[in-house]
């Protein structure tokens, strides 16, 4: 089920006040791996998407940007309810996604709408006609593209849960999905990659204090 007032508008104000506080999320530099010598370069706005009590909100947000003194890089700093090149919350869309690929039965138009029930667009208060938009099953198909595009973080996420304990048996989980999800070998394969990376994410957060996204994240390549 999509993420509800009080996990979604809280994490939206714990980010607020973070960014106002100078806070950091991004332990290492993206670039040199440096774990120290940052400077804040500039903090930028953008809008983000938040699913709220079956409603669709769009909230401005604030993001630093963080200079590396090692090697120069600067890189955004995002928090881990916000994934790179996304206009949806993952708080949001992966509770969807999660329910889509794990029951066999419910298609992409069942799983925009959890129990029958509509997600609607908030009409914005400049808006002179009612926003009668609901959320489309193409905006889960693409957030699950952006998933099954992640091969190289969910590879290296395995890789550290190896690490971390060699006899975890994630990599045996194939995150097969129902047959007729797909009709394809390359959609099948990108529904399986969603699933695994899914169930690997769980796995993480039990384990890991850093959040898997959007350390892990890399700009989706189409397959």
């Amino acid at each position: 089920m999509a993420a509800t007032r009080s996990s979604a508008l809280t994490s939206l104000e714990e980010h607020r006040e973070a960014v106002s506080k100078g806070v950091r999320y991004r332990e290492r530099c993206s670039r040199c791996d440096a774990t120290s010598g940052f400077t804040r370069h500039e903090v930028r706005r953008r809008l983000l998407r938040l699913i709220v009590d079956l409603t669709v909100q769009v909230h401005v947000i604030v993001v630093a940007r963080w200079k590396c003194a090692r090697c120069r890089h600067v890189f955004t700093d995002f928090p881990s309810f916000i994934l790179p090149y996304r206009r949806y919350a993952s708080l949001s869309l992966m509770p969807l996604a999660r329910d889509y690929l794990e029951e066999d039965r419910l298609s992409y138009q069942q799983a925009v709408a959890p129990g029958g029930r509509v997600i609607g667009y908030v009409t914005a208060p400049e808006q002179k006609q009612i926003d009668e938009r609901a959320l489309h099953r193409s905006t889960l198909w693409r957030f699950l593209l952006f998933l099954g595009c992640q091969s190289a973080g969910l590879q290296t996420g395995l890789d550290l849960c190896s690490e971390h304990d060699p006899l975890s048996s994630l990599h045996r989980f194939l995150g097969i999905v129902a047959p007729h999800k797909f009709r394809s070998e390359k959609r099948q394969e990108i529904l399986r990659t969603a699933r695994r990376l899914l169930h690997l994410i769980n796995h993480w957060q039990r384990t890991f204090a850093e959040p898997f996204f959007p350390r892990f994240a890399t700009r989706p390549r189409v397959p």
